[in-house]
C-alpha cells in the first residue's frame, strides 16, 4: 500500500506541469491554431522561471517565499509569452506551416532553456539551486497538517502543492466552459475568431469605415 501511495503522489507531482501544458494546448486549438512546441516552451519557463527566482534569492538579503513564486511565474510567463508571439508571427503574419513551426519551437526552446541553465552553471561557477528554505514554499501544501495526517486519504489529496491544485481548479473550469451552457457566448465568440483571421478583421474594418465617411459626404 505504502509503495502504491508513493507512486499515485509522484505520478501527481509529475503530471501537474503537463496538466498545465495541456490545457493551454486546448485552449490554442480552440482558437483554431496547433502548437507542437508546448514541450519547448514549457522547457524555456521552467530554465527562466528557475534563473528568476535564484537571481531574486541570491540579490534579496531575507527572500520571501510568496514573493519568490511571483517571481517565477511572473519570468515562465515571460518565456511562454515570447515563445508564444514567435509562433504567432511565424503561422500568422508569415503563414508558416504551424506543424513544422510548432517542431521547431520545441527544438529552440529546449537549446534556450539548456542555454540558460548552462550559462548559469557557468556564471556561478557550480550547480545552480534554490535554498532549502525556497523550496518548501513551492512544495508544500496549502492543507493544514491534521489533514494530511489522515491515513491514506491524507497524503493523496491534501498533501500536494499550490500548484497541483490551482490546475484541478483550471481543469474544472475548461470543463465547465466545454461540457455546460454557461460558456455559450464565449464559445460563440471563440468560434468567430477561428473563422475570421487578422487581415479578414481589418478589411471588414476598412470596409466599414469607408461605407460611413461615404455616408457622411453624402
Amino acid at each position: 500500500m505504502t509503495l502504491l501511495i508513493t507512486l499515485i503522489i509522484a505520478a501527481i507531482t509529475y503530471g501537474t506541469p503537463l496538466l498545465f501544458g495541456t490545457l493551454g494546448e486546448i485552449l490554442t486549438e480552440k482558437s483554431g491554431n496547433l502548437n507542437l512546441g508546448v514541450e519547448g516552451i514549457m522547457f524555456m519557463g521552467g530554465a527562466l522561471g528557475l534563473g528568476g527566482v535564484y537571481y531574486y534569492e541570491k540579490l534579496s538579503s531575507s527572500p520571501n517565499g510568496f514573493v519568490a513564486i511571483l517571481v517565477g511565474i511572473f519570468f515562465a510567463f515571460l518565456a511562454g509569452a515570447i515563445a508564444s508571439l514567435i509562433f504567432s508571427f511565424l503561422t500568422i503574419t508569415l503563414r508558416a506551416n504551424q506543424n513544422v513551426t510548432g517542431l521547431a519551437l520545441s527544438i529552440f526552446g529546449t537549446g534556450v532553456g539548456q542555454f540558460t541553465g548552462e550559462y548559469m552553471r557557468v556564471h556561478q561557477g557550480g550547480y545552480v539551486a534554490l535554498s532549502n528554505h525556497l523550496k518548501e514554499f513551492f512544495s508544500k501544501s496549502i492543507f493544514p497538517q491534521g489533514l494530511q495526517n489522515i491515513p491514506v486519504a491524507g497524503k493523496l489529496l491534501f498533501s500536494h502543492s499550490l500548484f497541483f491544485y490551482l490546475a484541478l481548479v483550471l481543469a474544472e473550469i475548461w470543463c465547465m466552459m466545454n461540457l455546460t451552457h454557461w460558456a455559450l457566448p464565449v464559445v460563440g465568440i471563440t468560434a468567430v475568431v477561428c473563422v475570421l483571421n487578422i487581415r479578414e478583421v481589418l478589411s471588414m474594418l476598412d470596409t466599414l469605415i469607408g461605407k460611413f465617411l461615404k455616408k457622411r459626404k453624402n
